[in-house]
């Protein structure tokens, strides 16, 4: 899987970007409805039904595949990243990145007092989190097949 991850850099012009809150709690994807629509490459209705802290269950709107790119803040080095099936919901306040999705796929979830980050693949450039009120989050944008490398 690890390959999936390298990527060399794209020249793209200014686009729409997202925060991205990582979940330990979470085993899927979850966006807001407008970032599903922005950055999903396909888009089909969704079925699936979760379960939020008031224990009450509702439905995804839609599901599709979610190819991101995030950006080394230092090196300007790009990283697409292909993170399968996502879920798209009305209801979702906040886009939300499973970390044990991540972890299975090859990436680097690194959380540790004044030294967190994320990392495309072992190895890859250490993307540094910003912390919001507790929760670790990264920005990023849509990002493309080409320029992946696959198995």
């Amino acid at each position: 899987y690890e390959d999936n991850f390298k990527s060399y850099h794209i020249q793209t012009s200014e686009v729409e970007k997202f925060i991205f809150t990582f979940d330990s709690g979470s085993d899927v994807h979850v966006l807001t409805l407008e970032a599903a629509m922005a950055l999903f490459t396909s888009k089909k209705l969704s079925t699936l039904r979760v379960v939020g802290v008031s224990g009450e269950s509702t439905r995804a709107d839609i599901k599709g595949r979610l190819v991101i790119k995030v950006e080394d803040p230092k090196s300007l080095e790009s990283y697409h990243i292909d993170l399968g099936e996502a879920h798209g919901m009305k209801a979702c306040p906040m886009n939300l990145l499973s970390i044990s999705l991540l972890l299975k796929i090859g990436a680097v979830v690194h959380l540790e007092e004044g030294n967190s980050y994320f990392e495309a693949c072992s190895g890859a450039e250490r993307i540094p989190f910003k912390l919001n009120g507790g929760m670790f989050q990264l920005e990023a944008s849509k990002g493309s097949e080409v320029g992946m490398w696959t198995e």
